[in-house]
């Protein structure tokens, strides 16, 4: 944690575009250090430093749109797969169950045109990377070579006055 003197040199930094004070300062707002608490100022400041690839910010957006007072899953999800592409082994591995997971639940559902999902895999038409990354392997793999989720359009950015 920070103390008045650093607060107050970290506001400065952040204000200039520095992503590490930027984390601070959100976290300052999250805890209410040295300021009230306020979760959208918290918010904010970590959304600015996790775009300029600042992976503890891109957690902490994941964390917070999964446990946060404004629960809102498509932000989790594009703030985990931001932190795994930025090479987050944890990150990286719940979104490879979040895929297995979606596979599974879509197998069991029949397709369109009445087709079961047993006869669209003999017909190769799913595609079963899931399975090789949830298999023990998975840590292993190469993050590049992960097929992820589409990116969810953000809210615009709010500017701190």
């Amino acid at each position: 944690h920070v103390g008045a003197k650093e607060f107050r040199h970290n506001q400065k930094r952040a204000k200039r575009g520095e992503p590490d004070a930027q984390y601070e300062l959100g976290c300052c707002y999250h805890y209410g250090t040295f300021v009230d608490e306020d979760e959208s100022a918290a918010v904010q400041w970590w959304v600015k430093a996790a775009n300029q690839d600042h992976l503890e910010a891109q957690l902490k957006l994941a964390w917070w749109y999964h446990h946060g007072t404004r629960p809102r899953p498509e932000q989790h999800l594009y703030w985990l797969q931001r932190a795994a592409q930025s090479g987050d082994v944890k990150a990286q591995r719940t979104m490879a169950l979040y895929y297995y997971n979606r596979q599974e639940q879509w197998q069991q559902q029949p397709s369109d045109d009445g087709t079961s999902s047993e006869e669209m895999m003999e017909r190769n038409i799913v595609d079963d990377d899931a399975n090789d990354y949830y298999g023990g392997d998975y840590p292993n793999k190469n993050p590049d070579e992960i097929v992820l989720m589409p990116t969810v359009e953000l809210e615009p950015n709010m500017e701190m006055h």
